[in-house]
């Protein structure tokens, strides 16, 4: 039995099995004194991934669909995202937008819905997602950079001809 009192509030909380009381989302346990990953995680170990582009997931599908009017539509399945019931495979997005697709899996920006099985992501996949999308931010910053460098040298030259040109009248 464990009891705890709260001296600002004054109330005394007594649990007959604080075991029993823990709750784990990511299914790991509790034996008593320490907190162990679960039994189907630490039995299965998935070796690293590297992923070139998100294309390259095992969880991505590319896919294309005809339209009402017979037009293809080229796009992509989710197959980590959960189907209410289990009917109809896994999620069609359309059109084939890789940072959407990387985004939908970190559920958050690029306007498209979050991932709804992340949870079954597994590690590896996850860690590879994770490079990845640094790495394209990291893309991003550096083009970034080099482009405001680039308008900073072309208005120094400017600068410069417009000087000269002034000096020699």
């Amino acid at each position: 039995m464990l009891s705890s009192s709260d001296s600002l509030i004054g109330i005394v909380i007594s649990l007959d099995n604080p075991i029993s009381m823990v709750d784990s989302d990511d299914g790991s346990e509790y034996d008593g004194e320490h907190l162990h990953p679960s039994s189907q995680e630490s039995s299965e170990s998935h070796p690293p991934i590297v992923l070139n582009t998100i294309w390259d997931c095992p969880g991505i599908t590319l896919d294309k669909i005809v339209d009402a009017d017979g037009k293809t539509i080229k796009g992509w399945h989710c197959g980590y995202c959960a189907i209410p019931g289990g009917l109809g495979g896994a999620p069609f997005f359309k059109y084939r937008n890789a940072m959407k697709a990387l985004s939908h899996l970190f559920s958050k920006g690029e306007d498209i819905v979050a991932c709804k099985g992340f949870k079954n992501v597994p590690g590896n996949v996850h860690n590879a997602l994770t490079a990845l999308r640094h790495e394209k931010v990291n893309k991003k910053t550096n083009r970034a950079l080099q482009k405001n460098i680039l308008i900073e040298e072309v208005i120094d030259n400017q600068e410069h001809v417009l000087l000269s040109q002034q000096s020699n009248r």
